[in-house]
């Protein structure tokens, strides 16, 4: 009978997860569809999708090689330079074993993301209120939360689950202790350390804070319940060592601290908590633009606001017995005199730091104490205080003379735990104002590992933990208010809707493009790096060199994360000058570079130097060239460092003629002189509208398409696929002529005119263009974000 009571609760608690998981797939819809293809833009998606690729591979391959990641080369450990993702990566190891893309298996941790996010504050909220419809309901809240569709580029701030299944696990502690519990609290403390190493820092904080006041306000633990908890967290601690030592290595190495203005600039202001996001379909196109900051749209919408403003004022429980006030001892008594003292000295400090620039006080010439903010006295007055009130309120704050803080919680209509909800709310709150206010300020000049956090903003996730409890607090006390219980389920039912369609978005994904074919030559290959690509920046190139990565995985010297070397910092600024003079080349020589990758389709403005760079290189004898790879109109070029790679003659492509009868050599010397080279590949050009343009009325989408193959047809596809349209194959004669090489070029061009926006289609939305060769076979590209109004 206990194994089917056992069976029946796995099986709901599966079916509560996969609801979440099919909501995640809904909001995020059509992306399930094309699961290898889309992401939400071309950045940070394919840097974290190379992450935890890098991961899965390290772990199953060289786990005690984990931070040594072939970025950045020679760079200490570059995988601390950005969330390492590792227990992201642990959720979807099984995928990628199983042989799934890159892109496949980020994606998939994105919709896991969601679902575990949901499920873990369902989780939570059962715990608390013990209301199911109340649960879901938060649960959808936290998951599919405004805040996380303004970080759909962030899958380790998507991947949120272990913050509240980490408060759930020391909520079932507190209340039965056991070493089973210990050891899943422990369990969510590593696991949301291992996901995400803001939330690292943000749910430790919080959980102490959490312990101690729950220690104030139901005092009473014996001493084997605080080793338990000890030994747990401690444990888990030291799990977590090995993976946060590589953080300060490099932070103390190359200075990876962000600076005060950078933190400043990404605090939140109370305004941001009204702001949201663009996507929100409801509440996106409110605020002007001028309110509108990156990264800091905390606007919750208004049904979570309503329900847990519900829940606060109607919720009503029996308050416990009245406690026995015990006098204080005159030790107590001399504390709480003294910690009035501290209060009364800090207040000034407070006011004389926020006004001033710096405050010092001195006495006999010497100086006492400096400090140029509030930030110190503030924190300082915020911490006597809440000793002073946790020891005893002073007569004027309360009820029946000089009680307590866990005689007010045990009297107040609100349980410990759903207090320690509202703690999570005001914590958050505080903390994502970050250098505005003292919290985040003190934690930043006083824990040095806070200096590496950019966006204090992103405390909002602790913040909306609390809400989404507080949620599921309005939504059980207006569902008990329903006498009828079949009235009870449609009212339950409709506010859960309700819920869902509050949190409605408008997602523009992008198609990610195809991988390079140079990349999988140098896996076939097996070619030993470190390899420099180049240009070194402009248009998020290095992402795509880091989603090449993922198919060769040998050390490059290129890299993007959220910090980057000295060494790459020196060459990528000398690239992006076009200085490419002998520094340059003795210092990539210096530093071990084998191979020299160049990109002819990505130069732009940075042709010139690196022509003249390689030209004279090549006559130096400090290069050598190797081949050219089809991609784009220009080719991939391969160069090799003769002093580093001394077998690179085996890699040199024969002196054969193409099919436009060139050789690798005269294919060069035809690059240097601005002349097209032949390409197997089939490619082309949209020449209008532009990627990013604004579009009013009619849109006229014109361009040109070629392969050795020709032309068959050309479709346009709009809004993520959603529509498609052939264009009409009409005469280019400039492409024709200046693509002499290729046969059946009499219709290189393609144009379609759409008088209107289609129905239905969203205004922020998208281009990408399909073309057909000659034999079948299908070729896409780059996609293009457009605004059609």
């Amino acid at each position: 009978m206990q194994w089917r009571t056992a069976g029946r609760i796995a099986a709901r608690e599966v079916c509560v997860f996969l609801i979440f998981l099919l909501l995640a797939i809904v909001f995020t819809w059509p992306l399930a569809r094309h699961i290898s293809t889309l992401v939400s833009d071309l950045g940070d998606p394919l840097l974290n999708a190379w992450i935890i690729d890098w991961d899965c591979y390290s772990l199953t391959h060289s786990p005690l090689h984990l931070y040594d990641a072939p970025i950045y080369y020679p760079g200490k450990y570059p995988l601390a330079y950005s969330e390492n993702l590792v227990g992201a990566a642990l959720l979807v190891l099984p995928f990628w074993l199983a042989g799934l893309g890159p892109i496949t298996v980020y994606n998939i941790t994105m919709l896991l993301g969601f679902a575990l996010s949901g499920y873990g504050t369902y989780v939570l909220a059962r715990m608390v209120v013990g209301s199911f419809p109340g649960a879901i309901a938060a649960g959808v809240f936290f998951a599919f939360a405004p805040f996380k569709f303004d970080h759909l580029a962030h899958v380790q701030i998507i991947c949120s689950g272990w913050l509240p299944l980490m408060f759930a696990a020391l909520i079932a502690y507190w209340r039965a202790p056991s070493s089973r519990r210990a050891v899943l609290l422990g369990a969510a403390f590593v696991m949301n350390g291992l996901t995400n190493v803001h939330y690292f820092l943000f749910g430790s904080v919080t959980l102490a804070l959490t312990v101690i006041f729950l220690a104030i306000v139901q005092p009473g633990r014996d001493r084997r319940f605080w080793l338990t908890l000890a030994i747990a967290l401690v444990a888990g601690s030291l799990v977590l060592l090995p993976f946060m030592l590589p953080y300060r290595v490099v932070s103390n190495l190359y200075g990876m601290r962000r600076g005060v203005d950078e933190t400043y600039g990404n605090s939140a202001t109370w305004n941001d908590w009204l702001v949201a996001f663009g996507r929100s379909r409801w509440y996106g196109r409110l605020p002007p633009p001028s309110s509108i900051y990156p990264e800091r749209h905390l606007f919750t919408g208004l049904v979570a606001l309503f329900l847990a403003g519900f829940g606060f004022f109607l919720r009503h429980r029996d308050a416990s017995p009245a406690m026995t006030l015990t006098p204080l001892t005159p030790r107590r008594r001399l504390l709480v005199r003294w910690l009035d003292v501290i209060m009364i000295l800090s207040a000034p400090g407070v006011y004389f730091g926020a006004v001033m620039d710096k405050v010092k006080w001195t006495a006999g010439g010497k100086q006492l104490l400096a400090f140029g903010t509030a930030t110190l006295p503030a924190t300082v007055l915020v911490v006597a205080a809440i000793i002073r009130f946790s020891i005893r309120l002073p007569r004027a704050l309360a009820r029946d003379g000089d009680q307590s803080l866990a005689t007010v919680v045990a009297r107040s209509r609100f349980t410990a735990e759903e207090w320690c909800a509202t703690l999570w709310m005001i914590i958050g709150l505080l903390g994502s104002f970050g250098m505005k206010a003292f919290f985040h300020s003190f934690l930043y000049r006083y824990v040095e590992v806070f200096q590496s956090i950019r966006v204090p903003a992103r405390w909002a996730v602790i913040a909306n933990i609390g809400l989404a409890v507080w949620m599921a607090i309005g939504i059980d006390e207006i569902v008990r208010r329903v006498r009828t219980p079949r009235w009870r389920t449609a009212v339950a039912s409709a506010l859960i809707a309700l819920s869902i369609v509050d949190l409605a978005e408008i997602i523009r994904w992008e198609a990610v493009p195809e991988i390079e074919p140079v990349y999988r030559w140098i896996a076939s290959e097996r070619v030993r790096g470190p390899i420099l690509e180049l240009p070194m920046s402009d248009n998020g190139l290095q992402y795509r060199y880091l989603l090449g990565a993922t198919v060769h995985r040998t050390p490059i010297m290129n890299g993007v994360s959220g910090f980057e070397t000295p060494l790459h910092e020196q060459l990528r600024i000398k690239g992006e000058r076009s200085e490419f003079d002998d520094n340059f080349t003795d210092t990539i020589e210096r530093n071990g570079a084998r191979f020299v990758i160049v990109h002819g389709d990505f130069l732009r403005f940075q042709v010139n130097g690196t022509f003249r760079w390689l030209q004279r290189e090549l006559a130096r004898g400090h290069l050598a060239f190797i081949r050219r790879l089809d991609h784009g109109t220009n080719g991939d070029w391969v160069f090799a460092v003769p002093r580093n790679a001394t077998d690179w003659q085996r890699l040199r492509a024969p002196e054969v003629p193409d099919p436009a009868g060139h050789t690798p050599r005269q294919n060069l010397a035809r690059l240097f002189a601005r002349q097209h080279t032949y390409n197997e590949s089939t490619f082309g050009y949209v020449d209008s509208p532009r990627t990013w343009s604004e579009v009013r009325g009619p849109m006229e989408i014109s361009g040109w398409a070629l392969s050795p193959k020709g032309i068959r047809r050309v479709i346009v596809h709009l809004g993520n696929d959603s529509y498609a349209y052939d264009a009409e194959l009409v005469p280019r004669s400039d492409i024709s002529t200046y693509f002499a090489l290729y046969p059946r070029t009499t219709r290189a061009g393609f144009r379609l005119r759409l008088p209107k926006r289609p129905r239905g289609m969203v205004v922020d939305t998208n281009i990408q263009i399909e073309i057909i060769d000659g034999a079948g076979h299908s070729t896409r590209l780059s996609d293009m974000p457009i605004f059609w109004r």
